[in-house]
């Protein structure tokens, strides 16, 4: 099977999957699938679906979480309160880079300052505890555009 066809064999498994008509113009989609391809459709659909949801690709999630969108809007707070509150979550959870990156764009975006975004980390911090914390700090300083390793090797320099 060649890699269109291949392409459009994976669109037919998501209609049947998620029930959308045609999600070509999603670029996950239109990533290369690597050695999937050569394994078929079915494979090459299914490496999709997960780089989808490795890069937090909100068409992939909604699909594979059964939601019809993870727009902002259902929790009736404005969207700067609720990316700040999902990011909140994120903490708790220990969640991914990807993740953080995308949440704290969103909340920028949204009209969040980059205090408010550290303030999550620091308003949860009592609850979720230091080994959360702690793992959560770096992840949250690199979607904020710090460099974390340069910051480090300063704290290392002054100790030595």
């Amino acid at each position: 099977m060649d890699p269109s066809e291949a392409r459009a064999e994976g669109r037919r498994l998501r209609r049947r999957w998620d029930g959308s008509v045609n999600r070509s113009d999603n670029p996950v989609d239109e990533m290369p699938t690597g050695v999937a391809a050569d394994r078929g459709a079915s494979a090459a659909d299914q490496e999709a679906r997960l780089r989808g949801v490795a890069l937090h690709d909100e068409r992939s999630l909604a699909s594979i979480l059964g939601l019809s969108s993870l727009s902002q809007g259902a929790s009736g707070l404005d969207p700067r309160s609720e990316c700040l509150t999902r990011l909140a979550a994120l903490h708790a959870m220990e969640g991914a880079p990807s993740s953080y990156g995308c949440l704290v764009s969103a909340a920028l975006a949204a009209g969040a300052t980059a205090e408010e975004v550290v303030g999550t980390l620091i308003a949860v911090a009592p609850l979720i505890g230091v080994a959360r914390t702690v793992a959560a700090a770096p992840e949250l300083a690199t979607a904020l555009g710090y460099d974390i390793d340069a910051a480090l090797e300063l704290l290392d320099r002054d100790r030595g």
